[in-house]
């Protein structure tokens, strides 16, 4: 028996759209295993931008004009898809608890 054509049209719009949401999907899972967060400390300002020291210990600079000194925050990065983390990068920066 064959399909009419508004059926094929049906067909094909649902299979693009199955496609459409796998694509999203492994999308989403390569941004989740490619990013971290830490914990961090605002310990001083140099110029325009901002040094935080992680819960690791390691030292990271930041410009932005929301961060206080003494704030504890949640650093989010991007790994480069390395081991090696002198290559990432601070994607996002979320202040947790506000230094008074």
């Amino acid at each position: 028996m064959r399909k009419s054509v508004v059926q094929r049209i049906k067909d094909f719009f649902l299979g693009m759209m199955v496609m459409g949401l796998v694509i999203i999907g492994m999308g989403w899972t390569g941004y989740m295993e490619s990013t971290y967060s830490v914990d961090g400390l605002v310990i001083d300002k140099d110029a325009d931008e901002w040094i935080i020291e992680d819960s690791r210990g390691h030292i990271w600079s930041y410009e932005n004009n929301f961060l206080i000194k003494g704030d504890e925050v949640k650093i989010t990065f991007f790994n480069n898809h390395t081991d090696n983390i002198t290559d990432d990068e601070i994607v996002k920066i979320k202040v947790s608890k506000i230094h008074k």
